[in-house]
């Protein structure tokens, strides 16, 4: 019998698979990335479908087998996109960082600091106000950068950018020192070379 691993995960993508497959790319808490095949979720009946949808935080049952991951049961924490659907300028913010972490993300790799860096900046980004949003977004592609080590441990920034708390405090240092966070962030994307 198979273990069942129970973790946090963002849904990064979805692919539809044969009639009632799905293959899921979910950046998991506990595993990195993993490539999941989600049996009959397409089924109007699966309990599954709204707990997988593309941008949702849900805690997800995981089982190994000899084929890969497969998904036995999730459960839904939010769904960023329906929070922001209303909203054009944070729906973009979300698919940006969404797209930069399946770019960024290689092979199963746990990182619990990027994980909960990215779910702290997503869960600001719903209450920031409209014109701090441009920082929210610097703020967290910069937190992704340092926690998979193309930022350097000594920036010419504050190390609060980095490793804060998430408030106006911060949005407001991030105004501050916006050229050399764009400088290191555009310099770290050109190093990456992907």
């Amino acid at each position: 019998m198979h273990h069942i691993y129970e973790t946090q995960s963002f849904v990064l993508s979805a692919t539809s698979s044969g009639e009632a497959d799905r293959q899921f790319l979910l950046y998991t808490r506990e595993f990195g990335l993993v490539r999941a095949i989600g049996q009959g979720v397409r089924e109007l009946k699966s309990k599954l479908r709204y707990s997988l949808q593309p941008y949702s935080h849900s805690v997800v049952n995981l089982v190994k087998g000899r084929s890969g991951w497969r998904l036995t049961n999730a459960r839904l924490e939010k769904n960023h996109y329906q929070a922001r659907h209303g909203d054009p300028m944070r729906v973009m913010i979300l698919a940006r960082v969404f797209s930069l972490l399946r770019r960024m993300l290689h092979g199963e790799e746990q990182n619990k600091q990027l994980f909960d860096a990215v779910a702290g900046g997503l869960a600001f980004l719903e209450s920031a106000q409209d014109i701090s949003l441009p920082e929210v977004e610097l703020v967290i592609v910069l937190r992704i950068l340092y926690h998979l080590g193309y930022v350097g441990s000594s920036p010419s920034f504050s190390s609060a950018l980095v490793n804060g708390v998430w408030d106006t405090t911060l949005l407001s240092e991030a105004v501050r020192e916006r050229r050399a966070v764009l400088r290191s962030v555009n310099e770290s994307l050109k190093a990456s070379h992907l």
